[in-house]
């Protein structure tokens, strides 16, 4: 029974034992993985962390990269509004461009009917102008008509002038023969301004006296004549 007794307390302690041998063991193990954990927590940790610094860079860039996408998308609206703007321009000044063409074309279409016009006149005053040169040789000749009949109406002025005092002469001196009566002194031929051509003359008052004064002049000489008689 001690015998068996004393396998049972040394199987026990060498179970013990083993258990405790098994224990540290187990311990050491756990520590050696702890130790691996720790380090491979480490590891993650400097990992994550190089990753999370990448992913902050990277939206970092993405942000930046967004700033200037939406700077570059204010540039293309407000160059879409510039031109929209420059198309309006444009389209005005087309426009603008055809109002002018058709006042261009008017006023060429005035200026060729002008020109012709012109052309026209001047034709007209080419035949006016012969016209009015033939008018002044006309003219000419009948002033040079005028002229003549000027210096024939002078020399007959001066004959009735001869006449009228040689029946003034007869008058005074009491001759008893007849005289004849002189004629009216022919009127002056009075040239209207701006035709050259002589007026019709009337005798006026003072040649029709003078005249009348010749016939009882004369009268009164064959009363004369016949008391002598």
């Amino acid at each position: 029974m001690d015998i068996l007794l004393g396998i049972n307390i040394d199987m026990f302690l060498g179970i013990i034992a083993s258990l405790a041998g098994l224990l540290l063991v187990s311990i050491f193990i756990a520590m050696g993985s702890a130790s691996k954990d720790k380090k491979k927590k480490l590891e993650v940790d400097m990992k994550f962390n190089e990753l999370a610094a990448q992913v902050k860079e990277k939206n970092e860039a993405l942000k930046n990269e967004i700033a200037k996408a939406q700077k570059l998308d204010e540039e293309v609206k407000n160059l879409k509004a510039r031109l929209e703007t420059q198309g309006k321009k444009l389209d005005e000044k087309n426009i603008d461009e055809t109002k002018v063409n058709d006042i261009i074309s008017k006023l060429k279409s005035d200026n060729a009917i002008k020109d012709k016009q012109i052309k026209e006149g001047a034709g007209i005053l080419g035949s006016n102008s012969i016209e009015i040169d033939d008018l002044k040789k006309a003219l000419r000749k009948k002033d040079d008509e005028l002229f003549s009949l000027s210096e024939t109406y002078k020399g007959m002025k001066e004959q009735y002038d001869d006449l009228e005092r040689q029946l003034v002469r007869i008058n005074q001196g009491g001759v008893s023969h007849s005289v004849p009566v002189a004629p009216a002194a022919p009127s002056v031929p009075k040239i209207l301004p701006g035709n050259n051509q002589a007026a019709p003359q009337e005798n006026t008052p003072a040649d029709s006296d003078k005249s009348t004064e010749a016939n009882k002049s004369a009268e009164n000489d064959q009363d004369k004549k016949e008391q002598i008689s």
